[in-house]
């Protein structure tokens, strides 16, 4: 196993993830053809603003999509190690300094908006971490009609259409 490798702790087997798809597909087969790990850089940031009320500290949990550059603000997550025989690990676009500075620019504008800062934040960044988030394809076939396939999210059990 390699210890390096880290997901989000996936709440679905490829079972679940048919189940997913499966009520929306009634006359269908639906199969759950393999799992992917999407990458995202977790950063942990801590802010110090001035607000109205006097100076404030808040700690944040940031993502950033590590191929398209996109940032979020995160929950609290549960990982576990990804063995190094895992089907997919999709590559990284970003250096670990360019997503730090999309998560220190996401953090900084939500934080200056929630809590009504006077002026932009101190963002000291507290720790770094590349984690994949667990996907699952699944694939929809009929005899009379072409195959579909479906993105469902390992963790959220959201689904997307892909390749159609």
């Amino acid at each position: 196993m390699n210890h390096d490798r880290w997901a989000i702790a996936a709440c679905l087997t490829a079972t679940q993830a048919e189940q997913v798809v499966a009520p929306r597909a009634t006359t269908w087969t639906i199969r759950a053809q393999r799992k992917l790990y999407y990458p995202y850089f977790w950063f942990g940031l801590r802010t110090d603003a001035r607000t109205v009320l006097g100076t404030s500290s808040a700690w944040w949990s940031s993502l950033v999509d590590a191929r398209t550059g996109l940032g979020y603000t995160a929950d609290r997550f549960d990982l576990e190690q990804i063995d190094a025989d895992e089907p997919v690990l999709l590559d990284t676009r970003l250096t670990e300094e360019e997503a730090l500075a999309v998560a220190q620019r996401y953090v900084g504008y939500v934080g200056r908006h929630r809590r009504r800062a006077l002026v932009s934040s101190v963002l000291k960044p507290l720790g770094c971490r590349l984690i994949y988030k667990p996907f699952w394809i699944v694939e929809g076939t009929r005899a009379d009609r072409p195959s579909f396939r479906i993105l469902v999210d390992g963790v959220t059990g959201r689904f997307h259409p892909i390749g159609l």
